[in-house]
């Protein structure tokens, strides 16, 4: 009750707002501190030349002062997942679990079962999000914060708040947190990338939850001009994705991944007869389907609403041109056909066989045409 009666009191008071604005403080009192070191470092050590200030900011790029967060500031983090889980508790009485007897009376044993009974779905259900409010503070420190590894550690309670009960993602899911993230995840480095697609993979593997929002999202990153290390991992997703659950397929093939992997052969360059292609692709050319994203965007401060179409050079290579990712987009691909007569007959009728027999004479892409060409083969003699 008392918890319950201070989180009241913190929400009436807008003391959520201010805890943003205090993590945020003190991130930001750490950054300067260590700044403030560094330049302390390289002045008392300026007389050794540019050499030796060359190595002193060598070493304190790789300080571990770096990938630590204020202790005050973690325990701050913890006070928020606390929040989020702390509210009324619904309590059923004896009688509901009881067995329904002619005799009011419960016997002992009974009485003694339903008592743990209550005791186990309160335990069970004490750790479950009560407040969204509080979740929502978290993200909005995500996307505030200039601190890579303070937002590495919001990434770790929400990991954790999703962890803590079976429902907790899909009571998160009002929020559109995981979407917003997963939409930006090209603005973020990898160690943030890495943490995002860990927390997917917990919602799919152990919440048995079907994310669909945040797989358009990860269609979306796959048009635009990222790097090939995200595309890569992203790829990797849809891999092990559909080699843990067969009901994929058809989600990624509904989300647009199918349609998209045939528009990138269908643009590939060895098809079109150039040497080098522009990156400023039309919105037609780049994207394969039209599926709107419903983000949640409260705050002029998010990062992104919408994917982005364009970019730099580093994105003019598309995933069966990037060397980075010609294998992995072969095994996705394959993947998807793979025992599914519904891929299968898609990538037919979209003329996929006829597209792909070109490759043949291409030494990077030859294996994986065989090898969908073998998939194709075996399953259809077997059909």
């Amino acid at each position: 009750a008392g918890g319950i009666k201070l989180r009241e009191d913190i929400h009436n008071a807008h003391g959520y707002q201010f805890l943003v604005q205090f993590a945020l403080i003190l991130s930001s009192s750490l950054k300067v501190n260590l700044v403030d070191s560094k330049s302390a470092s390289m002045n008392s050590n300026n007389s050794g030349g540019s050499h030796a200030s060359g190595m002193i900011e060598q070493t304190f790029s790789a300080s571990p002062l770096q990938s630590q967060i204020l202790p005050s500031l973690s325990w701050l983090l913890d006070l928020m997942v606390n929040l989020a889980q702390t509210g009324p508790v619904e309590i059923t009485s004896v009688g509901d679990i009881a067995p329904k007897s002619s005799n009011s009376k419960i016997p002992g044993h009974q009485r003694q079962f339903s008592l743990e009974k209550i005791k186990d779905r309160r335990e069970r259900g004490s750790n479950q999000v009560k407040d969204l409010e509080a979740v929502q503070m978290l993200q909005d420190i995500f996307l505030k914060a200039e601190d890579v590894y303070l937002q590495a550690e919001v990434l770790d309670r929400m990991l954790k708040i999703f962890s803590s009960h079976v429902d907790n993602y899909k009571i998160c899911q009002q929020l559109r947190v995981i979407p917003l993230f997963v939409l930006n995840m090209a603005e973020f480095p990898a160690l943030l990338q890495e943490k995002i697609l860990k927390i997917l993979e917990y919602a799919v593997t152990v919440v048995n939850y079907v994310p669909e929002q945040e797989l358009l999202s990860l269609c979306c990153l796959l048009q635009q001009p990222i790097e090939t290390e995200l595309k890569h991992s992203i790829l990797s997703f849809f891999v092990k994705l559909l080699s843990f659950d067969q009901q994929y397929k058809n989600v990624l093939r509904e989300v647009g991944l199918l349609e998209l992997l045939l528009d990138d052969i269908k643009q590939h360059k060895y098809l079109c007869g150039v040497e080098h292609q522009n990156a400023n692709f039309s919105v037609e050319q780049s994207v394969p389907f039209s599926r709107s994203l419903t983000i949640r965007k409260d705050d002029s401060d998010a990062i992104l609403s919408s994917p982005r179409i364009g970019g730099p050079a580093s994105g003019k290579f598309r995933v069966f041109e990037d060397e980075g990712t010609i294998t992995v987009a072969w095994d996705c691909l394959i993947a998807l056909l793979k025992k599914s007569e519904a891929n299968q007959s898609t990538f037919r009728m979209s003329s996929g066989v006829t597209l792909i027999l070109p490759f043949l004479t291409s030494d990077t892409q030859r294996s994986g045409v065989l090898r969908l060409l073998s998939c194709l083969i075996m399953e259809d003699v077997q059909q």
